[in-house]
């Protein structure tokens, strides 16, 4: 984050202030969701954008619930690898959508400042890493994946899913495993992250275990928990 941070975070206010309010299905997500293409295309990846549907509910006043339909945009961007194996860095597209008049009146998702660190600054630190690798030979392919709706399934040749969200706004900048992740894994990501920022001078920590549901070392309630439920290996980044 030391190299990449000021890049990083002129990328996330790019994004924060010319698409705010990039709920999935709406323009801005839309424009932003082709920005990101266009900025892989620059670097010479091949990248698409590819859309789906999907929904979620919506609670009134008078509480009374309806679904409302959206269409939402991921991008994929490849690196290839010597071999078929990949690890997938990904970070939402999309920012929160309010569920309820609550939200509404209670300032949360839509034309918020919300969406600078949920998830602006995990989609510029996405990009910047993408132009740091785009010319080093990996052993395994690497896809950068700007999710939209939560919306990604497993793949059975993924060894390691690295999310990155919320990254500037918590307590602390924290490396946490999935709940799944096998020991071995987690001393090569997770562990191996802790010391590399430590050995930068990068004040960086896990969950303290303090939440008898997320032992510690552990995350949750990310997008990142669909391949942990599948059992693939998770590196979440995360404040």
């Amino acid at each position: 984050f030391s190299a990449l941070g000021d890049t990083a975070s002129s990328q996330a206010r790019h994004i924060a202030t010319v698409f705010p309010g990039r709920m999935t299905g709406t323009p801005p997500e839309m424009l932003s969701a082709d920005y990101l293409r266009q900025q892989f295309a620059l670097m010479g990846y091949q990248s698409d954008v590819r859309s789906f549907n999907t929904r979620y509910i919506y609670t009134d006043s008078n509480q009374r619930k309806n679904w409302h339909n959206a269409t939402g945009s991921t991008v994929i961007a490849a690196h290839e690898g010597k071999v078929r194996q990949q690890i997938i860095i990904m970070a939402h597209l999309d920012t929160y959508a309010p569920q309820s008049d609550k939200d509404v009146e209670n300032n949360l998702g839509g034309l918020t400042l919300q969406g600078i660190d949920d998830n602006a600054m995990g989609l510029g630190v996405l990009l910047e890493l993408a132009e740091h690798l785009k010319n080093v030979p990996t052993r395994y392919g690497i896809r950068f994946i700007a999710t939209s709706g939560e919306e990604e399934e497993k793949k059975k040749n993924t060894l390691l899913v690295i999310n990155l969200d919320n990254l500037v706004v918590g307590d602390k900048l924290y490396f946490n495993s999935g709940r799944s992740t096998p020991a071995s894994v987690r001393r090569l990501t997770r562990d191996r992250a802790l010391a590399i920022a430590r050995s930068k001078g990068i004040a960086a920590y896990t969950n303290p275990g303090l939440n008898p549901a997320y032992p510690k070392g552990t995350s949750c309630c990310n997008d990142a928990s669909v391949f942990d439920n599948a059992g693939i290996p998770v590196l979440s980044v995360e404040a």
